[in-house]
Parts: structure tokens; C-alpha cells; sequence
């Protein structure tokens, strides 16, 4: 409702949210034959509707872009053609907005896992140096390591960080 009195994108990008967990909690709660394919197209067109009103009413906002990009590049057990392209179209464009979000090259780096390695590795590197205390993408890296099997890396990185950012509780009990 709050939408009939103003077109601001965060309404729309709020729905897109609202949309985009309710799609990910029919996907993950529902046996394949409890829901109809027509359902989640349903629900998928309304999660790229609304982030592409959102960016409609406001295209210099790197959030809306991030929202869909992030909605395309998660999988899911169905396959949404084109979605890869998508998800890296609208990652090119917060790209654009806000090229130094530690974030988006993090985010970038899980779309990039799937078929790159390398690649995903030295987005995350991007990551760590547009923000040293960025836990989430130094924890991407040592998990990296680790399944490489480089385990002293992946220790030695970690032990690193803790030494650096010792009041960081999260690093800590992860």
C-alpha cells in the first residue's frame, strides 16, 4: 500500500526480497509435486518484476542491481535460462555504481565458483583488499585453501587475520 503514495525503489526492492524468500521457502519446503512449475514462475517473475521497477524508479542505486543479480545467481534446484547472464549483467552494473563494494566482488566470486576457479579466487582477493577485516570473504579464502588441500594456507591465513583483528568475535568462533 505504502507504494500508492510514493514510487520509491525501496518498496519495490523490499518486495523483491519478500518475493525471493518466499520462492526460496517453496523451493526448499515443497516435494517437487506439491508445486506446479507455474507456481514458481509465478513467483519468480515476481521477483525480477519488482527489482526491475526498482530500478525503473531509481537506476543510480546499486542496490536494486545487486538484489536481482544476487536473486539470479543463487541456485536453485530449477533452472532459470539465462540467469547466469543475468546475475553477471546486473554484478556489471553495481560494478558501475559502487566499483569498490567489497561485497559485490565476494558475491561475484560465488557466481564465478561454479566454472572458474581462478577466477573466483582472485575476486575474493579483490575483496579482502578493498577491506583487510572483511571476515566473510577471508573465510571464502581459507575454505579455498582447504579444499585444495592447503590446509597450513588456509590455517596460516586465518591465524592471520585473528592476529590482526583480535576483537573480531565473529572470526573467532566460526
Amino acid at each position: 500500500k505504502a507504494q500508492q503514495f510514493d514510487n520509491v525503489d525501496t518498496y519495490q526492492r523490499s518486495l523483491g526480497e519478500i518475493y525471493s524468500v518466499n520462492f526460496y521457502q517453496v523451493v526448499q519446503s515443497a516435494e517437487t509435486s506439491d508445486v506446479t512449475s507455474e507456481s514458481l514462475k509465478d513467483l519468480i517473475q515476481k521477483v525480477i518484476s519488482s527489482y526491475e521497477k526498482a530500478i525503473e524508479y531509481d537506476p543510480g542505486n546499486y542496490n536494486n542491481y545487486f538484489g536481482l543479480a544476487n536473486f539470479y545467481s543463487t541456485p536453485v534446484p530449477l533452472e532459470i535460462p539465462g540467469s547466469k547472464q543475468a546475475s553477471l549483467n546486473a554484478y556489471a552494473k553495481v560494478l558501475e555504481l559502487k566499483p569498490n563494494n567489497p561485497l559485490l566482488f565476494l558475491q561475484m566470486a560465488k557466481l564465478a565458483s561454479f566454472d572458474d576457479e581462478i577466477l573466483a579466487e582472485e575476486l575474493i582477493k579483490k575483496s579482502i583488499s578493498l577491506k583487510p577485516n572483511y571476515f566473510d570473504a577471508v573465510h571464502s579464502l581459507v575454505q579455498f585453501d582447504l579444499e585444495k588441500g592447503n590446509i597450513d594456507k588456509g590455517i596460516d591465513l586465518l591465524e592471520k587475520y585473528l592476529a590482526s583483528y583480535p576483537q573480531d568475535l565473529e572470526a573467532k568462533y566460526k
